[in-house]
């Protein structure tokens, strides 16, 4: 997994508790955007503020999901784009659920 947000404050990222997560349960978490990566980590609506939010998550950045999006048009091996709801969801079940892609 990779994450493509960059941090909103120094030295802090709001998705570093989720990272840490992924590796306790043994996930890998990529720095770049390799050949390898199955899943990046967007920011969601409200996420950036950790409240809750009902609806789809929608990146908090709606230039870089455009730009995952194409990347993932290029590649012959595609990505998943993902939230920090959706691997909360995951480790909920412990399980894959289907993938949501942020709009």
């Amino acid at each position: 997994m990779a994450r493509g947000n960059e941090s909103l404050l120094p030295g802090h990222h709001p998705l570093d508790l989720v990272e840490t997560s992924l590796r306790f349960h043994g996930g890998t978490v990529a720095p770049d955007l390799d050949a390898q990566v199955t899943h990046v980590l967007v920011l969601g609506a409200g996420e950036e503020e950790e409240e809750e939010v009902d609806r789809d998550p929608v990146a908090s950045d709606p230039d870089l999901l455009s730009e995952l999006k194409l990347e993932r048009r290029r590649r012959e091996k595609k990505f998943h784009i993902v939230t920090q709801r959706w691997v909360e969801e995951c480790l909920d079940r412990v399980d894959i659920v289907q993938e949501r892609e942020p709009r």
